[in-house]
This record gives C-alpha cells, sequence and structure tokens, in this order.
C-alpha cells in the first residue's frame, strides 16, 4: 500500500476503537444490500464483520462492490459476493469506508491507501455512505492533520505539480511504496501528497483540480458522506448529515 504522508506524528492505530465502529457501521447493512466496500484498516474489519454475519445467517444474501483490487481479494476469499466490473442497474444501498482526516462539516480527506479514485466512484453512487474513524482522525478543519492525495497520469507530474503550487499548496511529494518505488494505483497512475496546510474553502480547490488535464482524481470528499463514526475508548459518537 502507498504511505500517506501525514504533517504531524502518526499517532497510534488503536484497533480495538476502529473495531467497535466497523462493527457498529456493519449494523446499518440488512438483507438483499448492495454494500460499498472501501479500502483501508477499517474497511477491512468491516468487510470480516460483514462475513461472520453472512456466513451465520445474521444478514441474508448480499453483493459487494469493492474499492479496490485488494479489498475485492479479501472480500471475495472471506465468501462475500463480490461484483468487480459495476455491472448493475441498481445504486449502492451503503458504502462502508474509512478515512484519513474527517471535520464536523463532514469535509472528508481520503487516499492513505491510494484508492480514493475507485473510492469515489463508490461513494458517489452510494444511497448512504458512512465513514469509520478513530479521535484522532476529526480535526477542527481538514488539513491540519494529513496532505491531500492527488492522482495524476505519469506524463502529466510536472505541469500538475506547478498548477497545484498555484493553489496554495507549500508540498508536492510523491508518493513511494514500501520499497522506495513510486507508488502505482490500481489504475497505474501515481500520487501526489499534497500540503495546503489548514484548508477553509475545500470546495475551491476541489473544483480548481477537477478541471485540471493530467488530474485523474484527488483526494477530498466534500458531499458524499452521510455519516461519520467516530469511535474513541469510551464510546462511538455518530455524526449524521442533517
Amino acid at each position: 500500500m502507498g504511505i500517506h504522508k501525514k504533517k504531524h506524528p502518526v499517532r497510534s492505530f488503536n484497533e480495538k476503537v476502529v473495531r467497535k465502529a466497523s462493527s457498529m457501521a456493519v449494523d446499518f447493512v440488512s438483507s438483499g444490500m448492495v454494500v460499498g466496500l472501501g479500502t483501508g484498516k477499517a474497511a477491512t474489519f468491516a468487510v470480516e464483520y460483514l462475513a461472520e454475519k453472512v456466513q451465520s445467517g445474521v444478514i441474508g444474501k448480499i453483493v459487494c462492490v469493492p474499492s479496490s483490487i485488494q479489498t475485492a481479494a479479501y472480500a471475495k476469499s472471506l465468501g462475500l459476493t463480490i461484483d468487480n466490473k459495476f455491472k448493475r442497474d441498481s445504486a449502492i444501498d451503503v458504502t462502508i469506508d474509512g478515512a484519513d482526516e474527517v471535520d464536523r462539516d463532514f469535509n472528508v480527506i481520503k487516499g492513505g491507501g491510494g484508492a480514493m479514485f475507485r473510492e469515489k466512484i463508490v461513494a458517489q453512487e452510494s444511497s448512504r455512505n458512512i465513514i469509520v474513524i478513530d479521535k484522532s482522525k476529526l480535526s477542527e478543519r481538514i488539513g491540519m492533520i494529513c496532505h491531500v492525495p492527488v492522482e495524476v497520469i505519469p506524463f502529466a507530474v510536472g505541469p500538475v505539480c506547478r498548477f497545484i503550487s498555484t493553489l496554495g499548496a507549500t508540498l508536492m511529494e510523491l508518493r513511494k511504496d514500501e520499497n522506495g518505488k513510486t507508488f502505482k494505483t490500481d489504475e497505474k497512475n501515481y500520487i501526489l501528497d499534497c500540503d495546503f496546510g489548514p484548508i477553509y474553502d475545500p470546495k475551491i480547490i476541489a473544483e480548481s483540480l477537477v478541471w485540471r488535464a493530467g488530474i485523474v482524481e484527488h483526494g477530498l470528499f466534500l458531499t458524499t458522506t452521510t455519516d461519520i463514526l467516530v469511535s474513541s475508548d469510551e464510546d462511538v459518537e455518530h455524526l449524521r448529515v442533517e
């Protein structure tokens, strides 16, 4: 997986806390649903809980739409029914995914696992989109904790870097994998992790990025999230779009 560069020291990952919220998210799934599967640890836990419920008969048959090759392989290995090519007539009922940073205005940064292109396609097709995080990823304003990933075709890395700098980013870092090689997405593109600092108007940045030739997708998810489950040692806070 790709390495999503953090602006601040990476907080310790509390698996127990995240599993609690992922389990709660799965409670919103019922028999016959089409379920979107995110990418990352929170989504992986949700896949495991979904598989357990289906195998035990608590939930009847569901069809899952994965947001990455990795998620598809794991879900299939656990016996879940997978729709890899999106060959359906109906929308996704509910998607469960994680995030790198969120604020209470439901602005979200995703792409730490490098799958934000497919994740956004799945999210936009979902009637309900549940984001699972631990409390450390909830910030006053997105951009304070992590960089914004931008997926770009290899040919356009230079021009896109120059363009992004005009939007106020102070750093555009080409993502590397765990072996030090340039990270490639499922679509064989590159990712630039861009430091915009605290983002006061994410809509302007998102709209500017989406129209630039060479940019495939960006990690700003501003209108897709309906629910955020914020987990801590004490409880799970459920934030809902009003």
